[in-house]
C-alpha cells in the first residue's frame, strides 16, 4: 500500500506542477507569453513624467462586448490591420480621453505608447485611457516591430 499512496502522490504533484507551468494565466499555454492583464513595460525610451498611461486593470474590456465598443468608441478608435497599418493615423483628443486599439488580425501582437507596451490578442481589443501632466502632447504609438504607426495628440 505505501509504494501505490507514493506514486499516487508523485503523479499529483507532477500535475499540479504541470498546471502552474502551462495553464495557468500568463503560462506558455494560455494564448499568449504575457500576463493576462494589462500592464506596461518600461523601456529606455519612456518619460513617465511627460505622459501617464494607465492600464487598463480589469482586463482589456470588462463587460464589452466588440459591437458596443466600436459604438461608443466610433471617434476614440485606432485600428491595426494584418501589416501594423493604424487607421486612423493621427488623432487629436482630449487629455484624459480614454482610447480603444483594435487588432484586426488573427495574431496576437505588442503595441508600445510613448515606449509603454501592451498586448493586443488576436482579433481583440483594448481600452485605455491617456493623459499627459502638460498638454498639449503627442504620443508615438508603435505596432509590432514598426516605428510611429500612428500619433495621439492629446488636448
Amino acid at each position: 500500500m505505501g509504494k501505490n499512496s507514493a506514486i499516487i502522490a508523485a503523479i499529483a504533484v507532477t500535475a499540479a506542477a504541470w498546471y502552474w507551468w502551462a495553464v495557468r494565466p500568463g503560462g506558455v499555454w494560455n494564448g499568449s507569453s504575457a500576463p493576462a492583464a494589462a500592464t506596461a513595460l518600461p523601456s529606455a525610451s519612456t518619460s513617465p513624467e511627460k505622459v501617464a498611461i494607465k492600464p487598463d486593470t480589469g482586463g482589456s474590456h470588462p463587460g464589452l462586448s466588440y459591437a458596443e465598443a466600436v459604438r461608443l468608441f466610433a471617434n476614440q478608435r485606432i485600428q491595426f490591420d494584418s501589416n501594423c497599418v493604424a487607421t486612423p493615423a493621427y488623432i487629436v483628443l482630449k487629455n484624459g480621453a480614454e482610447v480603444m486599439f483594435d487588432n484586426r488580425y488573427d495574431a496576437s501582437r505588442y503595441i508600445a505608447l510613448d515606449g509603454a507596451r501592451y498586448l493586443l490578442r488576436a482579433y481583440d481589443f483594448r481600452i485605455l485611457t491617456l493623459s499627459s501632466p502638460d498638454p498639449p502632447h503627442t504620443v508615438a504609438v508603435d505596432c509590432g516591430s514598426g516605428r510611429n504607426n500612428a500619433r495621439i495628440v492629446l488636448n
